[in-house]
């Protein structure tokens, strides 16, 4: 992520499942959210969120969404991350 920032990269997109989320949102390098949900689950359905820690608790992390929309039985989802402070 330093990198990108020594260069002028500005926004990124991840995908990703558990593991790379948790480690953006841990490290506070999300200020903004795209989820696009469809009620369909491979495998075991892992959760997108799984291995937060602890702090979160008490403390959730806090979208402003900007953006709903609905397709058939799916739904797209937009926000910005608020402060933890």
């Amino acid at each position: 992520i330093s990198t990108l920032y020594e260069i002028k990269i500005q926004s990124v997109l991840v995908e990703g499942g558990a593991s790379v989320f948790s480690q953006f949102i841990e490290k506070n390098y999300v200020d903004r959210m795209a989820l696009f949900y469809a009620p369909k689950i491979f495998g075991k359905g892992i959760p997108a969120f799984g291995k937060i820690t602890p702090k979160y608790v008490n403390n959730p992390l806090k979208v402003d969404i900007e953006r709903w929309e609905t397709f058939d039985d799916n739904f797209f989802i937009q926000g910005t991350v608020c402060s933890q402070d």
